[in-house]
């Protein structure tokens, strides 16, 4: 019943399979390598087509599934024994024992004892699959009466201890599983274990760690971990193999377990030894392993690219535009997947650090891996021992999986095998494929694999992680400890920068480029603590903003406003126009792309204007338009997420303006209650404020950036009431404050730019963009400053230079696409390129020093100069 040597063991004795042998391989002596199958197998009728068994029988499992959905042949027992083998491996347990169950009691003229052993095997399972014990083991006892003369004895013994199994769970209640949220997409505690997850046995406070094995029919448990728990053990003892070793085990009934949000009763589970899935799970601290039962009325579970698991109720996160692509045979998850256009099948194996491929791969593609380097490849053998097997080492890998790329490096594919056995399947994906997602989730109700980009929520709901945290995702991350590994980055976020500026390079720039070079190398990428270091940067940049704005000068200059206003809402209904009638876009994203490549970054052309060599007149023209363009903008940013129905928009609207009237509230309430008692508090509450804000809009739906701005612009009119808001210390400590943390902020953002996102078709819009938009956008806002302000043609080519930067808002957008939209890794590349070149004009075409984000005070004084001379005139 296991997989052959190098799908199984030779896999760093993986529990994905192991773990299937010690709930099946139970047998009191011969502990049997794999079930035989036929070596010319014959069909039970001709009205089936012929190639049907011998789909089966070769493990083609997604073809033969194909081949009997579109059979319109006569119906025999032969068409519905196929018909069940199909629904078992894809999991339909209800249809595939409808289909199998009048089979087995009389079993048709010229059954072979393959496929009798098949019969049975999918129809117990399916029982098993269902909690119906008492009824798979009669199957079992049914298939031995009948064909005991036919059968092997490896296939006897192994059907008598299935019929010992399920007779011992025959007075077992069914499982059940309580939900006390729909569906939960947040990750799971999993104490540092990658892939692992933490329950509670029996309402036991002590913290559980299992892992996870999406085709094994019996979860485990070692004994410590029982006996603390209080499961209850049955009568009969068992034998089962872990890791190529024989074991001792119990069945034993866990009342309860809570993992999370859901909570599963009467879970069958074996317990074995202590520290004996250590081995098969690459020495783990795991003291237990949850299987296809339990996963399967779950629903679903996820994969994070960070490690963790999150579970999801049945059909809560279903895609009805998905084709199942994924199987359960025998001890083996197995996807289907492409290869240079050829389907091929892979077995899923979440312990395995690296992709396998097997013989069977070198022999299909040996034109792919010709002139591929030779090594070889140090495996663990299924008894225990470690062999060597020559390999090719294909430095790429492409396979697509539910039609999504994924690009793999440094793949070995073995040219033999470790053992006599054949095996049937192209190779095994392991953590480094399911790390080349954000999120890939496999789905027992539609039986299928999705890998997804997107992250699973904003920043600020990911920072508050369960306990036991995976840290980096590399090899190199392991080693460096987390401390150290953040004392180094913020060195490196102060210095790196600052010495880039002699090359006019902006800070913010090179960050983010920073940030992309430790996503390339597996450092940092999804980091909740990096994660709060960033959401106190994006929080001072837009508080910063919001403080610039100024009621009355915004109304003095309320008609050169308007028309930038107007101008500025044409070309972003054209621009989304085009969006949606040319490119093909949905009319939602269309807008927000339109709002990523037009919308000036207000926060950091404020923070940057010392450096662009501006008169004062032009730096208030360029606060202006740039406040102006943004408070726009935020406005539609707002509409577009909330326009999904008009119920939500409404709610959304009305919880909006409480956040607006709650924020002066809160001023005044500080201003009379708290400030004159607690002096100098006044930085600690604006920040709290900001943050909390942040924190509601975000929950809203309309980013946390919204919330940070509001609580600017409420803390700049509010300044009367509290002059230590416009003091010079606070200043200085707001400056001090952003300083530190808005690095973080463009580091972080830079660890969203992926591998995928970086292509030819990328850099080739992303420039083609430049061309075309940065000089219409100068020429729009030159022409407006010569007709408004009959300003000279140098002065207004300034300000249309100054406002090129889209640096934040496109980000923000990026990531909105990304994880509400799931835009195309090409078009989110190209807006990241074009960002970081037009973020990087004013300091070359102005031919001034490099802006410097963190210059705060300097601006803000420039600026306020600007407005008096301003006035003046």
């Amino acid at each position: 019943m296991t997989l052959p040597f190098n799908a199984r063991a030779m896999h760093g004795a993986s529990l994905s399979r192991t773990a299937f042998v010690a709930a099946v391989a139970l047998w009191s002596s011969n502990l049997v390598a794999q079930k035989p199958r036929a070596a010319t197998p014959t069909t039970v009728a001709s009205a089936a087509p012929a190639s049907w068994d011998s789909l089966y029988h070769i493990r083609k499992l997604f073809e033969l599934r194909d081949s009997v959905q579109l059979w319109n042949g006569v119906n025999t027992p032969t068409t519905q024994l196929y018909r069940g083998l199909v629904a078992h491996a894809f999991n339909a347990n209800d249809v595939a024992i409808a289909d199998l169950a009048p089979l087995i009691d009389s079993a048709p003229h010229g059954t072979t004892a393959s496929q009798l052993a098949d019969l049975a095997n999918a129809l117990g399972d399916s029982y098993r699959r269902v909690f119906r014990y008492r009824e798979s083991a009669a199957v079992y006892r049914t298939a031995l009466m009948q064909g005991r003369p036919a059968l092997d004895s490896a296939t006897r013994s192994q059907f008598e201890s299935w019929i010992m199994i399920g007779d011992a769970l025959s007075d077992v209640s069914p499982q059940r599983v309580a939900w006390s949220a729909g569906a939960n997409t947040t990750p799971l505690a999993n104490d540092s274990v990658p892939f692992a997850l933490v329950a509670s046995v029996n309402g036991d406070t002590t913290r559980t760690v299992f892992g996870i094995d999406a085709s094994a029919p019996l979860s485990t448990i070692d004994s410590s971990t029982a006996a603390m728990g209080g499961v209850r053990l049955l009568k009969q003892t068992v034998r089962a193999m872990i890791a190529g070793q024989p074991l001792n085990a119990r069945i034993g009934v866990v009342s309860t377990l809570d993992i999370g949000p859901v909570t599963i009763a009467n879970a069958v589970v074996l317990v074995l030894p202590d520290d004996s899935l250590k081995a098969a799970y690459n020495h783990a601290r795991v003291s237990g392993v949850l299987a296809l039962p339990i996963l399967s009325a779950v629903g679903a579970v996820t994969f994070t690219r960070d490690g963790h698991l999150a579970l999801s109720s049945p059909g809560a996160d279903n895609d009805t535009t998905s084709v199942s692509n994924m199987v359960i045979d025998d001890d083996a998850t197995v996807l289907g997947a492409l290869y240079g256009g050829r389907p091929i099948s892979m077995l899923l194996d979440a312990t395995a650090p690296l992709t396998l491929l097997y013989p069977p791969f070198v022999q299909e593609f040996a034109s792919t891996i010709s002139g591929a380097p030779l090594t070889t490849y140090v495996g663990t053998a299924r008894g225990g021992g470690v062999v060597s097997l020559a390999s090719y080492v294909l430095p790429k890998l492409a396979i697509i999986i539910g039609g999504r790329p994924i690009q793999l490096g440094s793949v070995h594919a073995l040219m033999r095998d470790g053992d006599s056995s054949s095996h049937l399947y192209t190779g095994a994906l392991g953590q480094d494929g399911l790390r080349s997602a954000d999120r890939v989730t496999l789905d027992f109700a539609a039986m299928t694999v999705r890998f997804r980009d997107q992250a699973e929520t904003g920043v600020l709901p990911r920072i508050v992680y369960p306990i036991g945290t995976v840290g980096g995702t590399s090899h190199i991350a392991s080693k460096v400890p987390e401390d150290i590994a953040f004392v180094v980055l913020l060195f490196a976020l102060f210095v790196v920068p600052k010495a880039l500026q002699r090359y006019r390079l902006p800070s913010a720039i090179t960050s983010l480029l920073m940030g992309a070079g430790a996503t390339a190398l597996g450092l940092f990428h999804n980091d909740p603590t990096l994660h709060l270091l960033s959401t106190f940067g994006i929080v001072a940049l837009f508080l910063f903003a919001g403080l610039e704005i100024d009621g009355h000068a915004l109304r003095r200059q309320a008609k050169p406003l308007l028309l930038h206003g107007l101008i500025w809402s044409i070309v972003l209904a054209i621009g989304a126009g085009i969006g949606t009638t040319v490119f093909g876009f949905a009319t939602r994203p269309a807008v927000l792309i339109a709002l990523a490549l037009l919308t000036p970054s207000t926060g950091f052309i404020l923070s940057s204007l010392s450096g662009f060599g501006l008169h004062e007149s032009e730096r208030f023209s360029v606060k202006t338009y740039a406040i102006a363009s943004e408070l726009l903008a935020l406005a539609v940013l707002f509409f577009v997420l909330q326009s999904t129905s008009v119920g939500r928009l409404a709610l959304a609207v009305a919880a909006m303006l409480g956040v607006v009237i709650i924020i002066p509230l809160a001023f005044k309430l500080f201003a009379r209650l708290v400030a004159p008692h607690a002096p100098r508090s006044e930085f600690a509450f604006l920040l709290m404020v900001a943050i909390v804000c942040a924190y509601a809009t975000r929950r809203l739906g309309v980013y946390y950036l919204v919330g940070a701005f509001l609580v600017g612009i409420a803390a700049q009119r509010f300044r009367s009431e509290l002059p230590a808001m416009s003091s010079e210390k606070m200043v200085d400590a707001l400056e001090s404050f952003g300083s530190v943390f808005i690095p973080f902020y463009f580091f972080h953002a830079g660890t969203d730019i992926v591998r995928d996102q970086i292509t030819w078709r990328a850099l080739a819009i992303g420039l083609a963009l430049i061309v075309l938009l940065i000089p219409l956008r100068i020429l729009i806002t030159a022409a407006q400053r010569l007709i408004a302000a009959r300003e000279p043609l140098a002065a207004a080519r300034r300000i249309g230079i100054a406002l090129v930067p889209t640096l934040v808002f496109t980000l923000v957008i990026t990531d909105i696409l990304n994880t509400e939209f799931g835009i195309a890794k090409y078009v989110l590349g190209a807006l990241v390129l074009y960002t970081a070149i037009n973020t990087s004009i004013p300091a070359f075409v102005l031919h001034s020093a490099p802006p410097e984000f963190e210059n705060v005070e300097a601006a803000a004084i420039e600026v306020e100069a600007a407005e008096i001379e301003v006035e003046a005139r």
